[in-house]
C-alpha cells in the first residue's frame, strides 16, 4: 500500500479545549493542521468574520506557544487579502514556526513564489486546488523551480463546489468524485509533486473512509495525504495505514441534499464562532460551502 501522511484538521479556537485534542491526535502520529481560514468564519452573520479571525491569529500563536514538541502546519487566509497580512505578521512575531503554510484558492501564477518571499525560502508549502480557475492554470503555477518546496498538493472539494455552482456536492462515497480527482492526480505526480486529498465531511463513515483510503493507494504512485476532520477519523486513518484494504466505492446519493434541509440544519444546530454544524443524526458535517450553495438555490427559487 502507498504511505500516506495525515493532517488533522484543528480551527484556530478555544486554546484550553483544542490543545487536548491536539495532544490526542499527535500520540497517533499525525500533524497538526490549525486552520485560520475556512474553519474561522461565519457566513450566517459575516459582520463577526473579521473578530473572529483576529482572535483565532491570538488563539494559534497560544497552541503554537503552549505545544513546542508537536510539529504544527497552518492554514492561512488567501494571498493577498488583508487577512492574509494580518497573519504573516502574526507568524512572524512566533517563537515557534509553523512546518509548513497552508495556502488556501491558489489560482495564478507567482502566488507560491510570493508565500516564499513573505515567509521565507526555507518553508515548507502546502498549496490547495479549489476553483477552477485553479485547476485550469495549474500547469503554470505548480513549476519546476518549486518542487523541493511544495509537499502537498491538495484538492479541495468543497470550495471547487461552491466555485463552480455545482449542487448536490459529490461526496467521496460515490464514483462522480474520483472521476474529478484521478486526472487531477495524474497531472500533479508527472509534475513530480504529490497529491493531498480533500476532507471528507461523513465523519463516522468508517466504510467510507477504508475506500477513500483503498482508492488513492491503488491510483497514487507516489506518498499522498489525507485530512481529518474530527478525532474519530483520524483514529480510524491511523489503523488503516496498517491494513491490507479491500473496498467498494458506491454511487450514492446523500440522503440530506434538499437545500431547504440544510439551511435549516445548518442555521439550527451551528455553534457560536463556529462554521460547521452536524446534519441531524447523520453525523455528517454541513460544510460553509454547503451551506451557500444550499442558500443559493433557495435565491434562486430552485428548493
Amino acid at each position: 500500500m502507498t504511505s500516506f501522511e495525515l493532517f488533522q484538521c484543528v480551527p484556530a479556537y478555544k486554546p484550553m479545549a483544542v490543545n487536548r485534542v491536539i495532544r490526542r491526535a499527535a500520540s497517533l502520529g499525525c500533524r497538526m493542521l490549525l486552520d485560520l481560514e475556512d474553519g474561522i468564519q461565519d457566513v450566517i452573520n459575516p459582520e463577526r468574520t473579521p473578530m473572529l479571525k483576529q482572535q483565532a491569529r491570538e488563539d494559534a500563536a497560544l497552541i503554537l506557544e503552549t505545544n513546542p514538541g508537536i510539529r504544527f502546519d497552518l492554514r492561512i487566509n488567501v494571498p493577498g487579502s488583508p487577512d492574509y497580512e494580518k497573519d504573516l505578521e502574526m507568524v512572524r512575531a512566533c517563537r515557534y514556526k509553523p512546518y509548513s503554510i497552508f495556502l488556501p484558492k491558489i489560482e495564478k501564477t507567482g502566488d507560491l513564489e510570493r508565500i516564499l518571499a513573505d515567509f521565507g525560502a526555507s518553508v515548507r508549502i502546502n498549496p490547495i486546488l479549489e476553483s477552477a480557475r485553479g485547476i485550469r492554470n495549474m500547469m503554470d503555477i505548480l513549476t519546476e523551480r518549486l518542487r523541493t518546496s511544495v509537499e502537498f498538493v491538495f484538492f479541495g472539494n468543497y470550495d471547487y463546489h461552491l466555485d463552480t455552482d455545482f449542487y448536490p456536492i459529490r461526496e467521496q462515497n460515490s464514483w462522480a468524485y474520483w472521476a474529478l480527482v484521478q486526472p487531477l492526480i495524474r497531472t500533479i505526480e508527472e509534475l513530480g509533486m504529490n497529491f493531498g486529498n480533500s476532507p471528507y465531511a461523513h465523519i463516522c463513515d468508517t466504510e467510507g473512509l477504508r475506500s477513500i483510503v483503498h482508492w488513492l493507494s491503488s491510483t497514487c504512485n507516489k506518498r499522498f495525504a489525507v485530512m481529518s476532520l474530527q478525532f474519530n477519523q483520524t483514529r480510524t486513518f491511523y489503523c488503516l495505514r496498517e491494513e491490507n484494504l479491500s473496498a467498494n466505492i458506491n454511487s450514492l446519493q446523500d440522503m440530506d441534499s434538499d437545500p431547504g434541509k440544510i439551511l435549516m440544519e445548518f442555521e439550527e444546530n451551528r455553534l457560536k464562532g463556529r462554521s460547521f454544524s452536524l446534519a441531524g443524526n447523520t453525523r455528517r458535517i454541513i460544510t460553509p460551502q454547503e451551506y451557500l450553495l444550499a442558500r443559493k438555490r433557495k435565491e434562486d427559487g430552485k428548493m
